[in-house]
């Protein structure tokens, strides 16, 4: 069976192709698969999600740039939340948006705000280790915060 090179699994297939390239550090092949993807479906949401990957490797410790990363990691949780996703497709970016959002929350000392994004990551990935690390680092700082 022949994938469809503008269908549903070409997006997917050229969002990957995206992520692995972020991962790498490979900025102009991020772009290159993110512009064929959004010639696609420009409104999935896991381009944002690497757009926000990319966004967030630039950090630092420019506030500026935080602000920027946190409103864009807003903007994806935003839209997977808005998004259907067809049955076959597949079940990532959305907790590790959360996650990431959560992150930057609990960074800029929102720990409440924190919690409640990285608990519905946990809804939607029970076994994601970076949420579950994120949930550890609340509880240890909330212990500290009680103790006498």
């Amino acid at each position: 069976m022949a994938v469809d090179a503008k269908g549903p699994a070409a997006v997917e297939a050229w969002i990957l192709v995206a992520a692995c390239a972020e991962v790498a550090h490979s900025d102009r092949r991020v772009e290159q698969a993110l512009e064929r993807a959004r010639a696609l479906d420009d409104d999935h949401p896991r381009i944002a999600l690497v757009e926000a990957w990319a966004l967030q490797r630039e950090l630092a410790d420019d506030t500026a740039l935080r602000d920027a990363a946190a409103a864009k990691w807003a903007e994806v949780v935003a839209g997977f939340d808005a998004w259907s996703a067809p049955l076959d497709s597949p079940q990532w970016g959305h907790a590790e948006a959360l996650a990431a959002l959560g992150e930057l929350a609990l960074s800029r000392g929102e720990a409440r705000t924190a919690r409640d994004l990285i608990e519905r990551a946990l809804l939607l990935a029970p076994d994601y280790r970076f949420a579950m690390e994120l949930r550890g680092r609340i509880q240890s700082n909330g212990s500290a915060a009680r103790a006498p």
